[in-house]
């Protein structure tokens, strides 16, 4: 049996529950990831801006993001990716607990590829890992 290279991805998150619910969906579905967390917006964008633009590190697959962080929040950092030229074409999904209408319109509008808002329960969560495996396979 072949092992897919995993999806590399970048969650920015800084709750420790949401954190170890994701990484736990992602291996009960058995889908191949390569987690680099970060848990605060200055960080997030330290590592996009001089890092990844620079080429110093590879490029996610996938960013998964936040609304509620530390120093710098996710429209912020949505915003930021989006108006840059290196960063802009990278696939940027949104995860947060926020359900207003308008969290979610400012987000897609930004150039957000979805806004899911985080489950309630695990089951949820493994839903979630699926449409999660889809938005890279785009």
């Amino acid at each position: 049996m072949t092992v897919k290279k995993p999806y590399n991805i970048l969650l920015v998150e800084d709750n420790p529950g949401d954190i170890f619910l994701l990484k736990e969906a992602f291996n009960f579905e058995n889908v191949n990831v390569d987690l680099k967390i970060i848990k605060d917006g200055a960080a997030a964008l330290d590592y996009l801006f001089n890092s990844v633009a620079t080429k110093a590190e590879i490029e996610p697959e996938l960013v998964i993001l936040d609304l509620n962080l530390p120093k710098v929040n996710g429209i912020e950092i949505l915003q930021q990716i989006k108006s840059d030229e290196n960063l802009k074409k990278m696939r940027t999904i949104v995860l947060s607990s926020s359900r207003y209408e308008e969290d979610v319109t400012t987000c897609i509008n930004l150039g957000a590829a979805n806004y899911y808002v985080k489950p309630l329960d695990f089951d949820e969560y493994g839903d979630l890992v699926k449409s999660i495996e889809q938005e890279i396979s785009r």
